[in-house]
């Protein structure tokens, strides 16, 4: 999109996982640019050593792509971040990393029982691991704080609103974990002014100097306010490598198998129901069975061909029924030699869609009927994904008109901690607007419900068939 006349508008920023991903937005919500910049998430030794420079070093990229894409005449209001976590850098007096990065998913933890800290068990392990980097480092931070502090100089945390500070640390905490609480940063809220790029960190990254820098928050929980799932009742499907039904509640729900968190909206709570690997197992297939060089809409819509009738192997996520969500240890079930790469693919994908389906049952059996599921991420980009979805769920599915809705989520936060909106659910409703809706077809929906009974059926008997011979769950 171009214009005639100057334009303000935001720099949104959020730190995947799997990549960096920016967009020039308008207080209106409108998108005049966007850039993806892919992290090297495929090279494993990297993601056990992981230097917080390539965050930089892809910031720097990121904001070249974007202004080659942008009209010359828009003006920027400033950069609002937000990113995955809980994932921990420790920097020294100078602002440099002293050792690679602890991310979000690392298992090197020493957790002490009681605490519910994400963070401070990662910086207990790292103190007693490496106790020389510990007395070295000046602070711990953040992912998207780290990417702040390298922009302004100013350390800080992110806490989205008070119930969720005891989820990143305490006082009594801080005291139980042993931590110097000189090297934790002070806690800023969502869209809170942290300061200025400074000449370094303009230096560093090609941002102009003096532009001022905000606080988003939590990748998740901005993504909830960028999709309007900020009433009790309402839903979004965040969907890219893993994926996470995410339901706003007035109550605190309490089940093993999924997860209750506060919301970033004072007074609910984020129930959410956890798939680690839906996207991650579709490009598994897809790198496995050489097609990264088609799209994923020509591989689904091949895929997506293949009739009911069909004699397909079938796929499931894990032997052990009882953990369907984990996509861990799966199984192909009735492999022959005369299936090619269509069926392996109809049946994974099918058996993604009897997990999200399986998962919807289930939260709705927590919080009650669930109508309509607002998408986001980049499995929603995909129309026959999304038909699919629809159809083997039953549910409407609403798709904003910016999937990426952490970038929104920041927009958000910072109009209304300036003032625009009285509070972060009336910015919401506001600046999310839906695109296109999916409606089930009636006929499809039979046929995947009919199929979803004979494949948890045939899951049962299987798990049922282990167990006779005494295989070890």
């Amino acid at each position: 999109m171009t214009t005639d006349t100057p334009r303000e508008v935001f720099f949104s920023l959020d730190i995947g996982t799997s990549s960096l991903k920016g967009a020039f937005i308008d207080r209106e919500g409108a998108m005049y640019a966007f850039a993806r910049r892919p992290l090297p998430v495929w090279d494993e030794r990297l993601l056990r050593r992981w230097p917080p420079e390539t965050w930089i070093d892809s910031l720097t990229a990121l904001y070249r792509d974007l202004n080659e894409d942008a009209d010359e005449s828009l003006r920027l209001a400033g950069v609002i971040v937000s990113g995955n976590g809980p994932t921990v850098i420790s920097v020294d007096r100078e602002g440099q990393p002293v050792a690679p990065a602890l991310l979000w998913f690392d298992e090197n933890v020493q957790p002490v029982e009681g605490n519910p800290s994400f963070f401070l068990p990662k910086i207990s392990w790292f103190r007693d691991q490496y106790p020389e980097l510990y007395e070295r480092t000046r602070w711990f931070l953040g992912c998207p704080e780290y990417l702040a502090y390298v922009l302004t100089g100013t350390a800080t945390v992110f806490v989205p609103n008070e119930a969720f500070r005891r989820y990143i640390w305490d006082e009594q905490q801080v005291l139980s974990y042993r931590i110097d609480s000189e090297k934790l940063p002070p806690p800023v809220g969502p869209g809170q002014r942290i300061g200025r790029i400074g000449r370094h960190g303009a230096a560093r990254t090609g941002l102009p100097e003096e532009l001022a820098v905000y606080s988003g928050s939590t990748d998740f929980l901005v993504s909830l306010l960028g999709t309007g799932a900020v009433r009790p009742g309402r839903i979004c499907d965040r969907a890219g490598s893993s994926e996470g039904l995410n339901y706003c509640s007035s109550e605190f729900v309490q089940n093993a198998s999924i997860r209750t968190l506060p919301h970033i909206i004072p007074g609910c709570y984020n129930v959410a129901a956890v798939l680690p690997a839906t996207g991650r197992l579709f490009e598994w297939f897809r790198r496995n069975t050489g097609q990264t060089e088609r799209s994923y809409k020509e591989i689904m819509e091949e895929i997506l061909s293949i009739p009911f009738s069909r004699q397909l192997p079938v796929f499931f996520p894990s032997y052990r029924r009882s953990h369907p969500w984990d996509f861990n240890q799966a199984v192909f079930l009735g492999l022959k030699e005369k299936h090619g790469r269509s069926d392996l693919g109809r049946a994974l994908v099918l058996s993604i869609a009897f997990t999200v389906r399986h998962a919807l049952g289930f939260l709705e059996e927590q919080v009650g009927s669930i109508e309509e599921i607002v998408l986001s991420g980049g499995q929603g980009k995909n129309e026959y994904w999304n038909r699919m979805k629809a159809d083997a769920t039953g549910k409407r599915l609403l798709v904003p008109r910016i999937l990426d809705a952490e970038l929104v989520g920041n927009l958000v936060c910072t109009l209304q901690q300036e003032g625009e909106y009285g509070d972060l659910a009336e910015a919401s409703e506001a600046l999310v607007k839906v695109e296109r809706v999916y409606e089930p077809d009636s006929a499809q929906r039979l046929m995947y419900e009919d199929a979803y009974r004979s494949y948890q059926k045939t899951y049962s008997e299987f798990e049922d068939a282990l167990h006779l011979m005494g295989f070890s769950f």
